[in-house]
Order: C-alpha cells, then structure tokens, then sequence
C-alpha cells in the first residue's frame, strides 16, 4: 500500500506505517508496522485489501476519504471498478462487527466517501507480536468476515471441554450455524496445538474411500504406496494437533472409522466434528446447536430487552451490512421479532431474509416470507421443522432473483470449492446470462447471502455454503442443465490445468501451489464425471444433445468477461464440444503435474488408469495422449511399487509411442524413467547404454535437456565404474544448474522426480568421496541435504539422505551425524509416505544390529540391486553369493572392488585360510579400484593386502604397496579408512630395516 499522508494544521505528519505506535480503538489494536490487528489479544485475519483500506481510513481518522483516494492507495498503478472496493469494504465491516449493538466504526458519506469515526488512542508499540503472526502458519483456518453472534456461552463451554474431551461432534441442522461456531473454536485455542490445526471440509467428497487421501492433503502429507489410514496414523502419531472434520453427515461411517483409529494410536489428538448427525464414534461427545434465542411473542418488550436476542441482533447487523442506511425503529422492533421467530432462529435463514430488506423493506421482507411459507404448508399456521424452514427460505430468496442470477446460482453449483471471477463465468455464460452480466450477478448474489465473498492476498474468491450448494444443485437438475453444467465444468477445468502447465516451467513452486492446488476437488470431480460417463450415442458428426445445444445456442463462444480488477477484457476461447471421456482423459494428462507436485502419485495413478482403458477403447486413440498418460503411469508406479515389470511396460510403451509421435521430450522422458528403474535394480550397464541414446535425441542448444543428459550420464557413469568421466558431467551439471533460473520445480528437465540440484549435488558428493575426498564429500552432501530442505520437497530429501548423506557419515565414521541422518530419512519417508526409501531405511537400521550369525553372510530382502550393493560396502557381512557373482562379471559396478575385497577377507578366515586366492582376488581388487579412479576403494584393497604381507613376513613391498597410496590423500585423516591405513604404516615402518 501506497503511504499516505495526513496533514493536521497545515503540517505534514509521517505515515502512520513507519512510526512506533498501535491504534486502540473498540475491541482491536492495530499494528500498522506489522500489519497485524488484535482483537482481546487475538489475531483478527483481514484480506491484505481490507487491511491495506482500514489502514487508510486509520491514517486519516476522522476525515472523509474519497473512493478515488481509497482506490489509488490500495491499488495502486492499476484500473479496478468501484465495486471491488465496495466488496472489500464490506468484508471489513463485517469482520470488525460494524454496527452490532449500535457500534459504528466505518460509515459511508454519499457522494463523497469513508470515514473511520470510532474514537482512537495511540500508545507504544509493544514488541511482543512475533507469536501472534506465527499462528498463521499453523492452521489452515478461514479468514473469518463476520462476527459469531449469540454462540459466546456454546463457543466458550466447547473451548473448556475439547481441552479435556478428545473427540467432540457439533450436531444440529443445515444452517444453524455449525461450521460458524467450530471455526471460531478452533481460532479461540490457536497456540493450545504445537503442531497447529488443519480444518478439513468434507461437503465436496462423495467417496468415502477418499476420507484418509483428502485429510492427508490437508496435512500436506503426500501419500505413498500403504494403506492410507495407516499412513495418517504414524505420522499423527506423536503429534499434539486439533482437527476440524467440517461436514461429516453424508460419509458418516468413513469418519467414525477414521476417529476411532487416528485417536486409539494418537493420544495427543482432538477431533472436533461437524454433522447433522452423530458419528456414534467410540470416545465421542455430543453437543447439539440449537437456534438462536428469538424475542417472545407474548409480552411488552423496549428495545433494550429486545436486542438482547441473539437472533435479533444478527438480524439488525446482517441488514445493516448490506445497506448502510438501514435502521430498526422501535415500531418495527415487534415485526423484526416476529420474522426472526418465523425463521425458527436457524442463523442463515435469518442472513438470508436481511440480505433482502434493502430492496423490499422490512415490511416488503416479512409479506412475501409470509407468503412463501403459506405456499409450503398449504395454508396450515402450525410450527414448522427447522429444516422446512431453511428450504422455505431459500426457495423464497431463489424466487427474488432475476432469472439471470437464478441461473447463475444454479450454475455454480457444480464447483466443489472455491472459485474465481473466471471460473465462474466459464460456467455459467449461457442461456439467460451474458458475458456482461457475470459479474453484476455474483455481487448481487453474495449481497443476497447466496454466496460467500473470500479474499485472499488480493484475490477474490467465491464460495457456496454446502446447505446452497445443495439446494441449487437440484435446482439444477430441475432445469435439465445438469449434464451440461457438468461439462462446462470439466472444460473449465482443462483449460486451467493447460494453462496451469504453461505456468508450471516459469513459476516457483509455492506461488504455482497456492494458485492451483485448491481446485483439487473441482479436478477430481471433473474426472469422476467423465471417466464414469457413457459416450453418447445416435448422435450425428459434430452434433450434440439437446440439452447442451440450449445452453451454448446463446452463446457458443466465450466472447469474454470484465475482470474486476483491471479495465481490460479476459477473453477465452472455449474448445470445440467434446464427449465427457475425451475431456477426462486430457484433463487426467494434462493435470499430472498438480499431482506430482503434491505427491498424490498412487490416487492420480487411479485415474490414469481409468483414462487409458477410455482411450484404447476408442477406434483410434490418440498416441500423444496414450504417450503422456504412459509416462505419468510409469513414474507413479516407480515411486509407488519400484521396478516392476508393469513399471518397465509402462516407460517401454511410452518411449514406442513417442518414437512413433516423433516426440524428442517424450523419448527422453521414457529413456530416463527407464534408466531409472535399470540403475535401482543394479543393471549398470543397460543405463549407460540408455544414456548413449540422448545425445542422438537432444538438439543442440537445448539447455535444458542437455543438463539433465549431462547429469544423468554423469550417474550412469558412476554407477558403472568410471568415476573421472562421472564427475566432469555431475561438475558440468552443477556449473550450470547455478547459472540457470529454473522455478524450484523439481521435475524440471526430465529424470524421476527429483530436484535437479539436489541430484546433482548427491551425486558429485559420492563421487568426491569414492575419489579420495572425504571432507569435500562430506560438505556437498550437506550442501545437497540443505537444498532439499530448502525446498521442502520430501522426495528429494529422501534422495540425497539415502544415497549420500547418511551413506558417507557412515563411511567417514561420523556415528553422531549418521545417527541423525537416519533418524530424518525414517521421519521424512514416514511423513511422505515414501515406501521406497523407507525400505532403504530399514536396511540401514540393521547395521546397528548385531550379525544373525557367524560368519553367515545376511541378506538384502527384497530389495533391488543398488542397495544391497551400498550394504555391502558398509559391512562384509551383508555380501552373499549373487553379490559375489556381480562382482566377479563386472556387473556390480562401482562396487566391484569393494566385494571383492570382503570376499578375500573371507578367505582368510576360513577355517584354513587361504592365502593366495586371497592375495590373487585383492590384486584384482586393486587394478579395478585404480582403473575406476576409485582411490577409496584402492586404499582399502592396498590395506588388506599390506596386511596380508605383513602376516607373510614381506615388510618392505607391504610398505611399498601401502605408502604411495595413503600419500595421495590430501585430506580426511581423522576417518576410519586412513587412521586404520596410517596404523599399519607406522608398524610396517617399525619393522623395516633401516
């Protein structure tokens, strides 16, 4: 926000956001430095636009300050209408209560402006803030635009009982207020959790099955390839947080199963539930919400007795919100009475019937209610059910409407979350509604109560409460717009995630995150819809059903909409009409990336799988399609279920595809898939081989490709034997991974899944210490743990712990930092659900095991290649025959040497020691070690043999042997290889003649 400068006398005052004081005024302290407002010592959250406008009006108390002042300060640069601010300063009304029990803080001045007219004092800052902003990044609460009004005695009782009660359901009705209270629970024991709160909405989930996923989302917790409930359950189990479950009735059974589990294995859990029903959970306790308490009929009552009733109260300030002028005479005070009685005191009844006062009048609201409810009961005067009553309101607030926003609330409903100006209008540009008139109707909807205003960082979203949401999706369907509705919706829905795809190669990862991961539910249910659809039939080339044409006939193109915060037009062009599996099968490619980055791999891998039985099952499949949806196939399966034969088929598959698409991206994006898998199964050699291919496909000068071929050459290599070519790509790679301005995602470029500098990094940390490098190895492998950590991405931290970090603590016997590095890798495998390496976790575990037998070798489970070979490099006693039979063909690579060594070792412990196939195998050991430029490995073969020698009385070539070696190390003296080496030296050298 633009400083603003407040002239008092005639003299230039310095802005209120560079001076070292806070406002008081009410309830709240402002504290404009840091852009924080206080409510009784509690956060109140405001939209960044609503705090940047009462910023303003603090700045210029008192004074009237004009809409055009107002809009360059908070906009400043840019075009908007006066409608957004009078959007934003609605919402700030209502956050700070404007106008309940006769409290004005902001008013309007026709034709001239704002003014902030409550009285202000202004005292020191107080540096004791940092907690209260600290809360922010512990929950994922609303920010809260309304006061609670008439619940402070249930909120209070619920705060004082959850503290003790461990799972609480909140029961009542439709719109009685249930969701309203919970939150305002949850943000009242803000820092009671250590580990914070996730509010979970489950109104847009239909599948019961996806409780445990959507939760774990929420905890941004992705989930790996075990069962997801179990999943929840270890990483909840050691952590002191509240959940909300908001909207539990419909999936009742999934939510008691999911209760009854997290609490029996989380002690330190609570569960606050919403529903119109009891879970009948085990541990639960029920509170059921009633109405608000409504004025008597019976009695004389003055106005003070009368606004004493909570009901009343939000009735007056609801009215009050949506019309600045409104005011409750005392003779209308037994009328309002009697309209808050007749709406059985269900809070959004009564929102609803104020939202419509400044058009009709009091008097206007109460006759045409009257008249709804008549219609209802047939003309009978008896008490109706709360539930009744919520539906004759809304079908008396849905007869109000124009036909235009009638259809545009009707057409709404098909979004499960929240949505944008845009959005919206990909939906409901049709029949009755012009591109014009979209954002007219949303206004007038959200001033009519229909529809929730949100704002978050400057951008306008809207939401529609479940209880709506319901009610016009019938509606919906009463139109016959259903079908179609549905797939404008899943159109929509692609055309985000294209342009989603764009943006994911120039976009950080968290901003692209924050725009796009909350139409999660809207993607899911686009999929549900089109993966489960029927094609249609009987239907003429290019035709469509009669009940789409109606709706496009108005308007077959988008011609485009006004966007509220600029001057200019948005135009979109919709696609040609496609059948519903068409839309599904693109928008399941074409979203990929959304499920990558959130690690939701094994649910999207459902949904691939359903898009490629609807592809193959059409007369000729698109083979771009059938490439993309391979590829996505292949890396879930990898990470999901290792290198298995449908993992191997999948990237085979793709990588034919591609060849017949003449797709270069989509080869090398198979090519790498299956050197990974090659790589983890130990076939060293079939991925340098694979490596060979790309530089056939990459063009010169395509940066991109070419540093991902130099690093995954470089790793090929590695694995292979030829550390002095690895280390030119790993140090190419590196070079110029620095200078280039890639957005964080961390499959940039092509590979499985995995930050490229992190990778790269890793990798030269291995490379560096099977070279001779200890302490340089030791430092890029903490430089490559930081990356990732910076990052936060879990599989990349995964990576690097498993391959370097933990692996060289243990080779250069730093027991403390590998004891660390362990307990992080089996934290962060736990919480990403990364079964993959968390397998390798468990293995490196047992090292601290003592060996199942003497002189048994011990094997590797089920694991593939790759790790059997690093466990053998930690300890002899993990090498067995096929570990033997690699190394003897070659096949074990980078290890050869090193088994080779523990198998002399062997035998020169049998039973009669055997001394020159020991002496014969550890001079091969050492030509392989000096021919891989693997000085460590060298330096290891020259110590056992020295040994050997010594035992055979040669002192001299012992030394000879064992000298120049130790002499071209330049650092790591303190490590166990070269202490153990140093020892010998010092006794051959005691022992040789002078």
């Amino acid at each position: 926000m633009s400083e603003v400068r407040q002239k008092e006398q005639g003299v230039s005052q310095p802005s209120i956001i560079s001076s070292e004081q806070a406002a008081w005024f009410g309830p709240y302290q402002v504290y404009p430095q840091k852009r924080l407002v206080l409510e009784a010592e509690r956060p109140l959250r405001l939209g960044s636009r609503a705090l940047d406008i009462l910023l303003v009006l603090l700045e210029n108390a008192g004074k009237v300050v004009s809409k055009e002042q107002l809009i360059a300060s908070v906009w400043p640069g840019s075009v908007v209408e006066e409608i957004n601010l009078r959007v934003h300063i609605s919402a700030l009304r209502k956050a700070l209560g404007d106008g309940q029990a006769g409290q004005r803080y902001i008013v309007t001045v026709p034709q001239r402006g704002y003014s902030l007219v409550a009285p202000i004092s202004w005292r020191p800052l107080e540096h004791r803030l940092d907690s209260g902003q600290e809360l922010a990044a512990q929950h994922n609460l609303p920010t809260r635009l309304t006061r609670l009004i008439g619940r402070d005695a249930v909120v209070n009782g619920l705060v004082r009982q959850l503290r003790q009660k461990r799972l609480i359901t909140l029961v009542g009705p439709g719109g009685i207020g249930k969701t309203t209270v919970a939150l305002q629970v949850a943000e009242l024991l803000l820092g009671h959790y250590p580990q914070g709160m996730r509010l979970l909405d489950l109104a847009a989930l239909s599948d019961p099955a996806m409780v445990p996923a959507t939760l774990a989302a929420a905890l941004n917790l992705p989930l790996g390839g075990g069962e997801p409930l179990d999943e929840l359950a270890d990483y909840l189990r050691d952590r002191k947080m509240l959940l909300v479950l908001d909207n539990c009735e419909h999936l009742i059974d999934a939510i008691a199963v999911l209760t009854e589990t997290l609490l029996k294995v989380a002690p330190h859990l609570h569960i606050l539930a919403t529903s119109r029903e009891i879970l009948r959970a085990e541990g639960e306790h029920v509170h059921r919400l009633g109405p608000l308490d409504c004025p008597p009929s019976a009695g004389a009552m003055d106005r003070e007795q009368a606004l004493g009733f909570p009901a009343l109260r939000l009735f007056m300030e609801r009215a009050l919100a949506n019309q600045d002028s409104f005011e409750l005479t005392d003779s209308e005070l037994p009328l309002a009475s009697d309209l808050c009685r007749r709406l059985d005191g269900i809070p959004l009844a009564i929102e609803l019937a104020a939202a419509q006062v400044g058009a009709l009048g009091l008097n206007g609201v109460v006759s045409q209610l009257a008249n709804s409810f008549r219609l209802l009961t047939r003309g009978r005067r008896t008490a109706l059910p709360r539930q009744q009553t919520l539906r004759a309101t809304l079908d008396w607030s849905y007869e109000l409407l124009t036909v235009c926003e009638q259809a545009s609330l009707r057409r709404l409903s098909v979004f499960r979350g929240a949505f944008t100006l845009e959005a919206a209008a990909a939906v409901i540009v049709a029949e009755h509604v012009e591109p014009a008139q979209v954002f007219a109707s949303l206004t007038q909807l959200v001033s009519k109560s229909l529809l929730n205003l949100e704002v978050s960082d400057g951008q306008t979203y809207y939401r529609l409460l479940d209880t709506t949401r319901t009610y016009a999706f019938e509606k919906l369907g009463e139109a016959r717009e259903l079908q179609a509705t549905l797939g404008l919706h899943a159109e929509h829905c692609l055309s985000m995630m294209s342009h989603a795809r764009q943006e994911w190669e120039r976009t950080p990862t968290r901003l692209w995150l924050d725009r796009y991961a909350r139409s999660l539910d809207d993607i899911r249910a686009a999929l549900d819809w089109g993966l489960a659809s029927r094609p249609l039939k009987n239907l003429g080339e290019g035709q469509e059903p009669p009940e789409k044409r109606s709706l496009h006939a108005a308007n077959p193109h988008f011609e485009g909409v006004f966007n509220a915060g600029s001057a200019t037009q948005a135009v979109v062009q919709r696609p040609a009409r496609a059948g519903p599996h068409d839309i599904a099968i693109r928008l399941t490619a074409t979203s990929a990336p959304l499920w990558q980055e959130l690690s939701l791999l094994k649910e999207h891998g459902r949904y691939v799988g359903k898009a490629l039985a609807a592809l193959e099952a059409q007369p000729q499949p698109c083979p771009q399609l059938k490439m993309a949806l391979k590829l996505v196939l292949g890396t879930a399966w990898y990470h999901t279920r290792g290198g298995t034969p449908e993992t191997i088929e999948a990237f085979v598959s793709a990588r034919q595809l591609a060849e017949q698409c003449n797709d270069v991206a989509g080869q090398l994006k198979a090519l790498s898939g299956l050197m990974a898998v090659n790589l983890s199964c130990g076939h060293y050699c079939a991925a340098l081989e694979q490596t060979r291919h790309f530089d056939k496909l990459c063009a010169p000068g395509a940066a991109e490709l070419s540093l991902s071929t130099q690093r995954l050459r470089g790793l090929a290599q590695h694995f292979a034997g030829d550390q002095v070519m690895a280390r030119q790509h790993a140090e190419h790679a590196i070079e110029h991974i620095s200078r280039s301005d890639s957005c964080g995602h961390f499959t940039h470029g092509f590979g499985v899944q995995y930050d490229q500098k992190v990778a790269a990094l890793t990798l030269l940390a291995r490379i560096l210490w099977l070279q001779g490098y200890p302490e340089q190895a030791w430092r890029m492998a903490s430089q490559a743990l930081e990356a990732a950590l910076r990052i936060d991405h879990g599989t990349s931290i995964c990576y690097t712990l498993a391959l370097s970090g933990w692996v060289i603590a243990q080779y250069n016997g730093d027991t403390d930092a590998a004891g660390e590095r362990l307990d992080l890798l089996l934290e962060q495998t736990q919480k990403h659900c990364l079964s993959f390496f968390h397998s390798w976790a468990r293995q490196y575990a047992r090292l601290a095991e003592p060996a199942t037998g003497a002189g048994a070798a011990e094997q590797v489970p089920d694991s593939p290649g790759l790790i059997k070979e690093i466990m053998a490099t930690l300890c002899p006693r993990f090498v067995d025959a096929p570990l033997l039979e690699r190394a003897e063909s070659g096949e074990a690579g980078w290890s050869t040497a090193e088994i080779l060594r523990a198998k002399a070792n062997s035998l020169l412990l049998q039973e009669t020691p055997d001394q020159s196939g020991a002496e014969a195998v550890l001079r091969r050991a050492l030509n392989i070690a000096r021919r891989q430029g693997a000085l460590a490995w060298e330096l290891r073969s020259a110590t056992s043999l020295a040994q050997l020698w010594r035992q055979q009385g040669r002192i001299q070539d012992a030394h000879a042997l064992l000298n120049p070696v130790y002499g071209r190390f330049t650092e790591g003296f303190a490590t166990p290889d070269l202490l153990e080496a140093r020892r010998l030296l010092d006794e051959l050298r005691g022992h040789t003649p002078a």
